[in-house]
């Protein structure tokens, strides 16, 4: 038996006694080779299914895409276009808008805070400290 599974190794064939094998005229053929060359067929069929999908995805995103722009320039003239010079002055006036308005009030707090914490005596609350800052330094420009 184990003459016969090393001579088999040897000759590319893989019957095995736990197995049925048949000759069909002198060829040996085995049912692990029938099931390899079932399965060699089905993954062509699966990989030429695949290929034939992914193509029609492909073309129905490009025909998405053309049509969405189509209906955005349609339904939204005034829409800005993403990356133009339109677009960065949009975003730079809304963080100015942002930012500027946070800071107009953080500001004022940070420079008190900060000062209360070098002498602790130089202002008894943060309202003090902005009534002093605005006495003293100039009114709004000094906070």
């Amino acid at each position: 038996m184990a003459a016969t599974l090393v001579g088999n190794l040897f000759s590319g064939a893989f019957a095995t006694p736990a197995l049925p094998s048949l000759s069909l005229g002198g060829v040996a053929a085995s049912v692990v080779d029938d099931a390899k060359a079932k399965a060699d067929q089905l993954a062509n069929k699966a990989s030429s299914a695949a290929s034939a999908a992914g193509d029609k995805v492909d073309g129905a995103i490009a025909a998405a895409g053309t049509s969405a722009s189509k209906q955005v320039s349609k339904a939204a003239p005034g829409a800005i276009e993403l990356y133009s010079g339109k677009y960065y002055y949009t975003c730079a006036l809304g963080g100015a808008v942002a930012c500027g308005a946070t800071h107009a009030f953080v500001t004022p707090l940070d420079l008190v805070k900060c000062r209360k914490q070098v002498d602790k005596n130089l202002y008894k609350s943060n309202t003090d400290g902005w009534k002093k800052i605005y006495a003293t330094e100039g009114g709004l420009r000094g906070l």
